[in-house]
């Protein structure tokens, strides 16, 4: 003979257990958005590749090391948001925004790139500048966006 568990008989139980899995949806929303520092630590190092590139383009041999640090810094700030947060959100629906990004990111490599001979440091620097604010607007962006489409329903 089948029998209904407690749940099915207990209205509160079955709302308890229903707020239940909304505070999880909402909690792991609130994970998955970044910490404070990601956004600026990841502009700054967005920034630094169209100065690199700019500076190789000037010839200038401090450009290979802009890069490098670049490279690596990029690569700490993904080694320790994992350490920190323990995860690593999803990229899956999040199309739009990568390829704005990528939009961003190329397109400040490409003018830092062909513009550096006749705007100089100075210029190439804005151009860096603009990048790295853009990129980290887009990083925060992103996360509002990834936790809507994960957040509570």
């Amino acid at each position: 003979m089948a029998t209904l568990s407690a749940m099915e008989t207990n209205a509160f139980d079955a709302q308890s257990a229903l707020d239940a899995a909304v505070a999880a949806e909402r909690k792991s929303a609130e994970i998955v958005t970044s910490v404070w520092w990601y956004a600026p630590w990841y502009g700054l190092s967005c920034a630094a590749l169209p100065v690199a590139t700019g500076l190789i383009a000037l010839k200038q041999s401090a450009g290979f090391v802009a890069l490098l640090l670049c490279l690596a810094s990029i690569a700490l700030l993904v080694a320790t948001y994992r350490r920190v947060t323990n995860v690593w959100p999803s990229g899956r629906g999040m199309v739009a925004v990568y390829v704005a990004a990528g939009v961003v990111i190329l397109g400040g490599i490409t003018g830092a790139a062909l513009l550096a001979p006749s705007i100089g440091l100075g210029g190439v620097v804005a151009i860096g500048a603009a990048t790295g604010v853009a990129m980290a607007a887009l990083s925060r962006y992103s996360d509002r966006v990834y936790a809507r489409k994960r957040g509570v329903r």
